[in-house]
C-alpha cells in the first residue's frame, strides 16, 4: 500500500469518545477503515468496531459478547441488519411434532379446521402475517410447526385412503349384488 499511511486517532466530545486505527490515503483524504472503541465519559467502554468511523461502521462488537453486523447496539449474540447466506444452518430445539402420532393427539376433525380457517385466516398453531411482521419469527419453533402440520396432513390422508378402500369395497359389494358392472 504505497500511498496509503497509518493513522492512530482519538476524538471527544460531550457525546462519547473514540480510539481508532485507521488506514487513509497519504493525503489523507481517503479514509480506508479500520478498528477502534468507543466509549462515553472517562470510564465507560461501549463497543469495539470495524470500519470507517465509530458511527459508520460495518460491525460492532459489545463487552457482553454481542455482535451487530450493520447494527451499532445488536440486543441478541449476533444481529444482522442484512441478508445472510449459508450453506448449511444448524437450528437446535428443545422439542420435536411427533407428538401429533400420540394416541391421545387430538386431530382437528377437518370441517372444524375449514371453520377454523375461515373465521381466523391461518392454521392453528400457526401465527398470523401480523404476528410475523411484528416480531419476526424462530426457525426452530416455525419448523417444529410446520412438521406438525405435515404429520397432520399425513394422518388426514392415511383416514381418507382407509375411507376410500371401505367405500371402494362396499361399491364392489353393491355391483356384485345388483348385477351392475
Amino acid at each position: 500500500m504505497e500511498n496509503s499511511g497509518a493513522s492512530l486517532f482519538r476524538a471527544g466530545d460531550a457525546s462519547g469518545w473514540a480510539m481508532s486505527y485507521g488506514f487513509l490515503s497519504n493525503d489523507k483524504s481517503n479514509n480506508w477503515g479500520g478498528f477502534g472503541g468507543y466509549g462515553v465519559g472517562n470510564s465507560v467502554f461501549n463497543y469495539w468496531y470495524i470500519g470507517q468511523t465509530h458511527t459508520t461502521a460495518i460491525m460492532y462488537f459489545l463487552q457482553n459478547g454481542n455482535v451487530g453486523i450493520g447494527k451499532i447496539n445488536p440486543t441478541s449474540k449476533l444481529e444482522v441488519n442484512g441478508v445472510i447466506k449459508s450453506k448449511e444452518v444448524n437450528v437446535t430445539t428443545t422439542g420435536w411434532a411427533d407428538y401429533v402420532f400420540e394416541e391421545n393427539y387430538m386431530l382437528l376433525p377437518l370441517l372444524e379446521l375449514e371453520v377454523y380457517i375461515a373465521n381466523n385466516g391461518h392454521l392453528p398453531n400457526i401465527p398470523t402475517e401480523k404476528e410475523v411482521l411484528e416480531n419476526g419469527i424462530s426457525l426452530g419453533e416455525i419448523n417444529v410447526k410446520l412438521l406438525e402440520k405435515i404429520e397432520e396432513i399425513t394422518i388426514y390422508m392415511i383416514e381418507h385412503q382407509k375411507r376410500i378402500v371401505e367405500l371402494e369395497s362396499e361399491l364392489r359389494e353393491l355391483r356384485k349384488t345388483s348385477g351392475i358392472k
